[in-house]
């Protein structure tokens, strides 16, 4: 939908007393970098947002538009107050780099290339005769640091077999939360996956060597 272009003398319904011509942009934020200072990249990527963002408020408009006339058709228009209000603008989640998954920012996790651990550290015994597999505590590491951790009373008892293995990168199974729905599929770049069945955790010495240094 190509967009709307308003001339200079052009009275906006709902702004009172202020033309088109008579408007002045805001100041430029020095904490927003120019874009002639973005790559092609990322201009191609801030183009695409604003279409997104025009054709949404075009959206509304719209909408907008038929509720007023709904009330004009059943002659309430003149006796409702309507008031149009916005947000704060623009998430302070994005930062400078305007990342587009906001989870990064409430797990923690900057952009970039990171290592993501999950341990699951045997607490007892299983009990197979009723279906109960062990129980244990399950820790997530990002880049050595731990994370998060849980405790899991009751895990199932499973074998992989010569022609079953386990999948990396998506979840075709099951969900174990209406968080999401599968296949869930990761849309980022995995560069090294490690399986560890021993059942050692894994030892972090420098972690190790700051906690000591930390006590002295």
């Amino acid at each position: 939908m190509p967009l709307k272009e308003y001339k200079p003398g052009t009275t906006f319904p709902g702004v009172i007393g202020r033309t088109f011509d008579q408007s002045e942009p805001s100041c430029h934020d020095p904490d927003v970098r120019l874009r002639e200072e973005s790559s092609y990249e990322e201009k191609k990527l801030y183009a695409r947002m604003m279409e997104v963002f025009v054709g949404f408020l075009e959206h509304t408009d719209y909408h907008i538009d038929r509720l007023l006339q709904f009330l004009k058709d059943i002659g309430e228009f003149e006796n409702i107050l309507i008031m149009v209000i916005s947000d704060n603008g623009a998430s302070s989640e994005g930062g400078s780099t305007v990342p587009v998954n906001e989870n990064l920012l409430f797990n923690n996790v900057p952009e970039g290339q990171h290592q993501l651990r999950f341990e699951f550290e045997v607490t007892g015994k299983p009990d197979v005769a009723n279906g109960k597999g062990a129980p244990g505590k399950a820790q997530l590491y990002i880049d050595g640091k731990l994370v998060g951790q849980a405790e899991i009373p009751v895990t199932t008892p499973l074998v992989l077999g010569l022609t079953s293995g386990v999948t990396c990168g998506s979840a075709h199974g099951s969900p174990v939360t209406p968080d999401y729905e599968p296949p869930f599929e990761f849309t980022g770049k995995i560069y090294r996956v490690t399986v560890d069945v021993s059942g050692k955790l894994i030892e972090d010495k420098e972690a190790e060597t700051r906690m000591v240094m930390a006590r002295q």
